[in-house]
């Protein structure tokens, strides 16, 4: 009976690490697919918003800063975390 229990409990750890592993390989995955994408977008937008301020157009030098900081917010950070938290949940243990 414990040589059972034993089992299911490594059984239930196995499946347990393979779907933290199966989800951070997914936020890898993004970042490495999509990272020089986003970085480029958000390197225009600061570079975009310092030579707006350089001329004296403030206001729209703020926009495009606030743009680079959404970007980044969003893509580096919420979408591989949402999408490693949506793969793990299809296997029914996301927060594990």
């Amino acid at each position: 009976m414990e040589q059972e229990a034993a089992y299911e409990q490594f059984r239930e750890d196995l499946v347990a690490e393979t779907l933290r592993e199966i989800s951070q390989n997914s936020v890898h995955a993004y970042l490495f697919y999509y990272g020089d994408a986003i970085e480029t977008r958000v390197r225009e937008a600061l570079k975009t918003a310092g030579d707006l301020h350089a001329n004296g157009f403030y206001g729209p030098s703020l926009v495009s800063s606030f743009t680079a900081i959404e970007v980044t917010i969003h893509y580096f950070m919420l979408a591989p975390l949402v999408q490693g938290m949506f793969l793990g949940g299809l296997r029914g243990h996301p927060w594990r």
